[in-house]
């Protein structure tokens, strides 16, 4: 067994380094990203199995990422909120949708048809995700 988990282990990695390859990116996606994030610093690019393309950046002091479809049109951009930050009309239409769950993480999440919250909600060991803009309106 001692011999078997070395082995083991080197396979999951090479599956795992499979699922997404670290790529260069092209200048139409270096030029959109530098002028929709003013003073944007790129982190890296990657491809994933269905050929989009994540780009992880920083921009305003925040972590982002932002991803491409295989056209190399832009699909989203989405970052890390505190709780604290979801709008109080976004919060409340969640929690009435959903009375018994409370909120475990929010994104916020610009697209071209529109920005809205990636709201986290769990109750006990169950998870749901819920998509709802400023005004509350659930998008799910």
């Amino acid at each position: 067994m001692k011999k078997l988990l070395p082995i083991l282990l080197i396979s999951l990695v090479a599956l795992w380094a499979c699922d997404e390859e670290n790529i260069a990116l092209n200048d139409y996606i270096k030029d959109f990203i530098e002028q929709k994030y003013e003073g944007v610093r790129i982190l890296y690019a990657e491809k994933d199995f269905n050929g989009e393309i994540e780009v992880e950046i920083v921009h305003d002091n925040k972590t982002k990422e932002v991803r491409f479809n295989r056209n190399n049109n832009w699909i989203s951009t989405i970052w890390d909120l505190p709780i604290s930050q979801l709008p109080d009309a976004a919060r409340e239409s969640v929690l009435s949708r959903y009375p018994e769950y409370r909120i475990d993480d929010v994104d916020y999440v610009e697209k071209p048809s529109g920005d809205c919250y990636k709201v986290e909600i769990e109750k006990g060991e169950w998870d749901r995700t819920v998509f709802v803009t400023a005004d509350g309106e659930i998008l799910n």
